[in-house]
C-alpha cells in the first residue's frame, strides 16, 4: 500500500489522480523539482494496467525457468 512508502521527506503533490499521491504529497519521490510537470505522472489506471503486465511478465519468466 502507499501509505508504507509516504514519509515527512515526500514533496507536495497537487496531482491528486497520480497513483503516487497521498494526502497531498508524493510518496514516489524524494524532489519535484522539474521543469513543467512531473515526468512520472502515471493515472492509477495506467499504474494498474502496468503492474498486470509486470506479473504476466514475472510469471511467464517463471515459467521458462522450470523448463
Amino acid at each position: 500500500m502507499l501509505n508504507i512508502l509516504y514519509n515527512t521527506k515526500s514533496p507536495r503533490c497537487n496531482s491528486s489522480k497520480c497513483f503516487a499521491y497521498w494526502d497531498g504529497k508524493c510518496s514516489a519521490l524524494v524532489s519535484s523539482s522539474f521543469k513543467g510537470g512531473c515526468p512520472f505522472f502515471k493515472d492509477k489506471e495506467a499504474k494498474a494496467a502496468e503492474d498486470l503486465r509486470c506479473k504476466d511478465r514475472v510469471e511467464k519468466w517463471k515459467a521458462a525457468q522450470k523448463k
